[in-house]
């Protein structure tokens, strides 16, 4: 039985909407969005629970870079969601960091 390819896997991305973070294992940052107003960038992520940590990385090629006021604004109000295809549930335990040009930065 031949393997069926797809164009794009599911791996880890998030976006920005409305001064929240939503996470997910998706195709495209697009199956995050709720509603069309609001997007503030996006990106992709690396999860350790075992860590407790949560990095953010990279720039979302349709929506663009994260926001970080914005950014900085959900992790401070702990404004921090899954998708339903993503079974990752944080608590206020978790470091959340993000990695720029300069180097990483932790948001909390």
């Amino acid at each position: 039985m031949p393997i069926k390819k797809t164009t794009h896997n599911i791996v880890p991305k998030y976006i920005i909407q409305n001064n929240r973070v939503v996470i997910g294992k998706v195709a495209y940052h697009k199956d995050l969005i709720t509603g069309k107003i609001g997007v503030q960038g996006g990106g992709m992520f690396i999860i350790n629970h075992k860590e407790a940590t949560l990095l953010l990385y990279g720039d979302s090629y349709k929506l663009g870079p994260p926001d970080m006021d914005a950014l900085k604004k959900a992790v401070k109000n702990w404004k921090i969601y899954t998708n339903k295809s993503c079974k990752v549930l944080l608590d206020d335990k978790f470091t959340i960091s993000i990695k720029t040009r300069d180097g990483i930065i932790t948001l909390n």
